[in-house]
């Protein structure tokens, strides 16, 4: 069973097939307009890591709320590369606007349906710290869902929360993914 899709996603009709879409004015922004990450190699059996061929897209929110955004992805079956972002939304300092900041994935690790994706290290102006953060999930058919931990280096403080991808169809995705 798929996550419940946000308002901002568009329901398409083909015809008399609906078919849902994960394509959203976010997506637009973080696969054309953020300055394309340097692709990582995806490490895992070849098996594992044809299922997640294609482009995926998702959110995720800390456990406290003061975290959240959007995910990209997409992983490139000819190359078994993949490259990413995650878009942050964060409460600002002063609280009147929110703080936003693109952040690269740096590894991939699939084994079974166990995924594991690492970002580059980033700062964190609320803690004045830099975080590592490993999102955790399972594949189940097009969907991955999991949990997230981000560590503050330097410190013991450690924020968690929920995420979730789904795989954008593959005709709507772009060559090479699928």
């Amino acid at each position: 069973m798929a996550p419940e899709l946000p308002s901002s996603y568009i329901l398409v009709e083909e015809g008399d097939m609906r078919t849902n879409w994960v394509l959203a004015v976010s997506l637009v922004a973080v696969a054309g307009c953020a300055v394309n990450p340097a692709p990582v190699a995806v490490i895992g059996a070849d098996t594992d890591t044809q299922a997640l061929g294609g482009e995926w897209f998702g959110e995720y929110e800390s456990h406290d709320a003061e975290r959240s955004g959007r995910i990209y992805f997409r992983f490139d079956r000819a190359t078994g590369s993949a490259m990413g972002h995650v878009f942050m939304e964060r409460a600002s300092e002063s609280g009147l606007e929110p703080a936003h900041e693109y952040v690269d994935l740096s590894s991939v690790e699939i084994a079974g349906h166990d995924v594991v994706g690492i970002l580059a290290p980033y700062w964190d102006p609320r803690c004045g710290c830099r975080l590592q953060t490993t999102f955790r999930g399972t594949l189940d058919g097009e969907v991955i869902r999991g949990t997230f931990t981000s560590v503050h280096r330097g410190r013991t403080e450690v924020d968690e929360g929920d995420w979730w991808a789904l795989m954008i169809p593959r005709s709507r995705s772009r060559p090479g993914g699928a």
